[in-house]
């Protein structure tokens, strides 16, 4: 009789799969998937806290702006205002608004993470044309980031904002 040796060979693989996301980041949640970054010195404890962007905007959907303000009709009665921190877990930051250089409202975030996103409103009143500034300010009174915009007289009775999608044209926050 002949033997039949039988040779079984077995392949195995490994794939590694992305993360896929199970939460939507809350706007007082930190971030888990960024990275904070490393100062230029390397050491990361050598860190200081700043606004990675901001912006005016008249509607926010999953706590994202979805259009940056410049001028705005007083036939609009409510703006936003959108600041995405970084490196300020445990403080305390401060969207404050001014008309006219008064200030007119402070509004404080306590920052829970070292991403952490944030925004505030301002109801209008048609008598508040003029100009705006709103500025994101740390604990110890330092501006981080301002942003401005024209509350002006609507013409004709229709709504007119001058607005661009986010990310495109000029800057209009000052970062570190």
């Amino acid at each position: 009789m002949s033997a039949t040796r039988l040779i079984v060979l077995v392949a195995t693989a490994t794939f590694t799969l992305p993360a896929l996301a199970t939460d939507v980041e809350r706007a007082d949640t930190a971030d888990s998937t960024s990275t904070p970054a490393v100062s230029a010195a390397g050491d990361p404890a050598a860190q200081e806290g700043y606004v990675e962007r901001s912006t005016i905007t008249t509607n926010m959907i999953d706590r994202e702006p979805q259009d940056e303000v410049r001028e705005l009709t007083n036939d609009h009665t409510q703006v936003f205002y959108f600041s995405d921190l970084r490196n300020l877990a445990g403080e305390t930051v401060t969207h404050r608004w001014e008309f006219d250089g008064s200030v007119i409202a402070e509004i404080p975030f306590a920052v829970g993470g070292p991403r952490w996103r944030v925004y505030s409103s301002k109801n209008l009143l048609p008598e508040w044309v003029g100009d705006w500034t709103v500025s994101v300010v740390d604990s110890g009174g330092q501006v981080l980031a301002t942003d401005t915009f024209v509350y002006t007289e609507a013409i004709g009775g229709e709504a007119d904002a001058e607005l661009a999608p986010v990310g495109e044209g000029p800057a209009d926050s000052a970062q570190p």
